[in-house]
């Protein structure tokens, strides 16, 4: 039986989560309940009740979205004591821009540390329960997701092809694999479903594909430009001086390199 499926990912959804929830949890709690005494008159600036929770909302929107996507586009925050303090690190900045806003708002008149000390542990308090609600969410789907800097662990009864991010991953019974043939920058695996040839295309380098599988009986290379399962092969043929391997379904070249190793009885492999 063949098995498709693409692992789960919910890595661009939870990104955006982290951007807009803590915003409109702190605008909710200030407009709605009146959280932490806020005055609901008109401030210094001349800015209403309404207006200045929305800019306390949107102003973590932006803040937020500046260093989710620029501060940490590099940064993987693969465990949890580097997510816990990606977390923090988010907040803590959230705080600070809140902080020149509300000073803003009124002319700088709590511009001292402690005005600052007590806004932080209120900010805290309202912006961390999002955040920390979004870490669990996706706790269980994070977990079920191959690291993209770990090796895939090899199944015994089966094929794992991943790509090179490890989100896209098909695991194929070994007597449905074909053949992979490289496609630039991606990885063309081809299967039996049922009488059919199909292919998944995957964002991953043929070498790195070999690599995952030097121990399987199953994924040799033949050419420069593809992998066979050797057990598929239903005959080797000789065209104008070069060897070709008849899957059946399709044939694969053999380049020189390659041809001692399927020079042999194919059938004993």
């Amino acid at each position: 039986m063949t098995l498709i499926h693409s692992t789960p990912t919910a890595s661009r959804l939870e990104r955006w989560l982290r951007v807009f929830l803590p915003g409109l949890t702190l605008f909710y709690v200030l407009f709605v309940f009146q959280g932490f005494g806020i005055h609901t008159g008109i401030s210094y600036s001349g800015h209403g009740f309404l207006g200045r929770c929305i800019g306390f909302g949107l102003l973590n929107v932006v803040v937020f979205a500046a260093v989710e996507f620029l501060f940490f586009r590099r940064w993987a925050r693969a465990t949890w004591q580097e997510r816990m303090l990606s977390l923090f690190l988010m907040a803590d900045l959230g705080a600070g821009a809140t902080f020149l806003l509300f000073n803003y708002f009124w002319a700088w008149t709590e511009w001292n540390f402690s005005a600052f000390s007590l806004l932080l542990r209120e900010y805290l308090t309202v912006v961390l329960i999002p955040l920390a609600l979004i870490e669990l969410f996706f706790l269980r789907r994070r977990k079920n997701v191959p690291s993209a800097t770990m090796p895939l662990p090899q199944v015994v009864d089966g094929l794992v092809f991943a790509s090179e991010n490890g989100k896209d991953v098909i695991s194929l019974h070994p007597d449905d694999f074909l053949y992979a043939q490289s496609a630039d920058n991606y990885v063309e695996v081809y299967y039996v479903s049922g009488e059919e040839v199909k292919c998944h295309l995957l964002r991953k380098s043929l070498k790195s594909l070999e690599e995952h599988h030097l121990a399987s009986p199953y994924v040799k290379r033949s050419h420069r430009s593809y992998l066979v399962n050797p057990t598929r092969v239903r005959n080797r043929i000789q065209e104008r001086g070069k060897l070709a391997l008849d899957l059946g379904y399709a044939k694969v070249p053999v380049s020189a390199t390659f041809q001692e190793a399927f020079s042999q009885n194919l059938k004993n492999v």
